[in-house]
């Protein structure tokens, strides 16, 4: 395909947050790139899978092409292969669900989830993503991140109050932990914490979500577990422990 890479990425990037598509006149608007040239793209995308006209509307969309590349990227994060017999540990230790949340830019993915029962230890690979301060896995790394203007691009897109985020941000890096709603799942609360790098950044966080309220039993018995668990990955991503947020008592 004869095409501009930043071309394309311009439109991958504006079709990726429409789930019903865009019309080629909006493309155009958004991407800056004249008609003529927008077309030969959209159809050199087209017969290369990338992109999908829709049948009735005539709008553009993402196809399904492209997760073939994105399950490959996520299979191949270090963070997964060294995550993984902590996280397996973990979810035997707490008999329950542990989940596995990667910052991507603006984006939360959780992309694996363990769970241990009376049958044993289960894994399933997720791929699901959202805006990283729309759940605390995301607002317990965002708590950390030295770039400020990530919180500031989501505040009006998700309606949510700058205090109260900024409130509990402090409130996260005080203690070390965030805990909250599993908005999908309203039965179900969650805490999470964060997993950092060599960079001294958050990269990840760990999530356990549970039946029922976060009572003082089960937070004495599993929050001890997950920040040691969070401290074991982080010095394995090469981490300074000394750095690592503790856990206040």
């Amino acid at each position: 395909m004869a095409m501009s890479v930043s071309r394309v990425f311009k439109v991958l990037d504006e079709l990726s947050g429409e789930p019903q598509g865009l019309a080629v006149s909006e493309l155009i608007k958004r991407t800056g790139v004249a008609r003529a040239s927008l077309s030969r793209l959209l159809a050199d995308l087209t017969s290369e899978g990338v992109i999908r006209a829709d049948a009735e509307s005539g709008q553009y969309l993402l196809n399904i092409a492209l997760w073939k590349y994105g399950v490959a990227a996520i299979d191949q994060l270090q963070i997964r292969s060294i995550s993984w017999p902590h996280l397996a540990a973990l979810s035997q230790d707490t008999l329950g669900y542990v989940n596995l949340m990667v910052r991507v830019e603006d984006y939360l993915l959780t992309c694996e989830s363990l769970n241990t029962t009376d049958r044993g230890l289960t894994s399933t690979l997720l791929y699901r993503r959202s805006p990283l301060l729309a759940s605390v896995g995301g607002r317990v790394i965002t708590a950390y991140l030295t770039d400020s203007s990530v919180i500031e691009r989501q505040f009006d897109t998700l309606g949510l109050s700058e205090q109260d985020i900024l409130r509990e941000f402090e409130t996260i890096r005080s203690i070390g932990y965030g805990m909250g709603a599993v908005s999908s799942r309203p039965t179900f609360n969650n805490f999470a914490v964060p997993i950092f790098d060599k960079t001294c950044e958050p990269v990840a966080a760990i999530s356990i979500p549970r039946f029922g309220p976060l009572d003082d039993e089960f937070m004495g018995r599993a929050l001890p577990l997950a920040m040691d668990t969070s401290h074991r990955i982080s010095a394995e991503l090469g981490y300074d422990p000394s750095h690592l947020a503790t856990l206040a008592v």
